[in-house]
């Protein structure tokens, strides 16, 4: 070979490297193989070229004629009819081969009509020396191509797991004010049913003494009975109506701080009260006891229907896990101030929780009581406190001992 042939081979030779290498971060499939087209193009000069995809790619047997004009059947057919890898044409102009990767085919090249027919053999060389190399610029582009579906996939999936879980919060959340709806019955049953009973009895006391002031027996002890019965009654309806008013005043802050996240100031006991109390309709009937135990009285600027989320979460999974099948047993609810920060420790002597279980504990949709819950009331939880309220909580459980949440956060709003 002269000197002269073999610096055009060595610079082809470079070129092409230097061409694939740039290849390899394309990004698709179609690009790796128009650059590989544009490529045997600039450096063969062919008259004809087609190229033929093959293996696992999404393009599968898709046939590129860019420079052909054959029919792309037939070119298909002719190219898969031959089972071996590099050959050359039948008008001995040109010259095909196989592109692989790690034995697995990707595609066929044909070059025909070379214009430079005397180079032919260099040129066949040439594709055989880079047929591996486009073989991994079109793999690379094949992953790169699933990375990204499998990316828009997982996204999508993403997408409608946030939103299922958005939907469940929220039923959560109506089912919750169904609860204290319950609540409102429950509780104003008793002063109104007083109220009921007291006026009742005053009713038939006016008529008895109606009766005998038109029959003129009444005597002046009869009147005087009855002005203290009046007074007494009056008293005792006035009482149980205030009650009553101060439990309607309660639930209504409560269901609305439950349906919104407005910012305001509060006292923490009362309100976790209200809350306790909102919520004895379902858990009545159980021989739990709750005990407040509060430090002084706490007030705190944040957002109290977050504070009640983070309560009724708590309660229900004492409820529901903690004392299944159990008879009866304490829960405490301990708060203080510390500096800025507000601590606040719930704890029950329920049934407690495996080391595995308690790591768990505030992972989305985890529940050993599928039958009962949704798995969500202790993400909820971990979310408000650590998300809205930007705070911290842990958890100490042991399977026998019952739970202790520790739960810090500032007393100055958040979100």
């Amino acid at each position: 070979m002269e000197k002269k042939d073999l610096d055009k081979q060595i610079s082809e030779y470079a070129m092409a490297l230097d061409l694939l290498g740039k290849m390899t971060g394309c990004t698709s499939e179609k690009e790796a193989v128009d650059g590989i087209i544009d490529l045997f193009v600039m450096l063969f000069s062919p008259g004809k070229i087609a190229f033929l995809c093959l293996g696992r790619g999404i393009h599968k047997n898709t046939v590129y004629l860019p420079l052909h004009t054959e029919s792309r059947r037939g070119v298909e057919a002719r190219l898969l009819g031959s089972k071996a890898l590099h050959y050359r044409t039948d008008s001995e102009t040109g010259f095909v081969f196989t592109m692989q990767y790690n034995g697995e085919p990707m595609g066929i090249v044909e070059v025909d009509d070379l214009a430079f027919v005397q180079y032919r053999e260099s040129y066949f060389n040439l594709a055989l020396s880079i047929a591996d190399v486009c073989g991994l610029v079109i793999e690379n582009a094949r992953r790169y191509e699933k990375i990204i579906e499998q990316k828009k996939r997982l996204a999508l999936t993403l997408k409608k797991l946030k939103k299922t879980q958005a939907q469940l919060v929220e039923s959560e959340k109506m089912a919750a004010l169904g609860t204290l709806v319950a609540g409102v019955a429950h509780e104003i049953n008793t002063p109104v049913w007083v109220c009921v009973t007291a006026v009742s009895s005053m009713v038939d006391k006016n008529n008895n003494l109606g009766k005998l002031f038109s029959e003129k027996k009444m005597k002046r002890s009869d009147l005087e009975s009855f002005i203290q019965f009046t007074d007494d009654t009056g008293a005792l309806v006035l009482k149980n109506l205030k009650r009553a008013g101060e439990l309607v005043s309660g639930f209504k802050q409560v269901s609305v701080d439950q349906m919104t996240d407005q910012l305001r100031k509060f006292s923490l006991e009362p309100y976790f009260r209200d809350v306790i109390r909102s919520l004895k309709p379902k858990f009545g009937r159980r021989n739990v006891q709750i005990c407040l135990a509060f430090q002084s009285a706490i007030e705190v600027t944040s957002y109290p229907g977050l504070y009640s989320q983070i309560l009724t979460n708590l309660l229900v999974n004492s409820f529901t896990h903690g004392y299944k099948e159990k008879e009866g047993g304490k829960i405490m609810l301990f708060a203080a101030k510390q500096k800025e920060e507000l601590v606040i420790q719930y704890s029950d002597d329920g049934n407690g929780m495996t080391t595995e279980n308690k790591q768990r504990i505030f992972d989305p949709f985890f529940t050993t009581n599928k039958e009962d819950g949704t798995g969500l009331g202790m993400h909820i939880v971990y979310n408000i406190v650590t998300q809205k309220l930007k705070g911290t909580i842990s958890c100490e459980s042991s399977p026998g001992h019952g739970v202790n949440f520790k739960i810090v956060l500032p007393r100055e709003g958040a979100i």
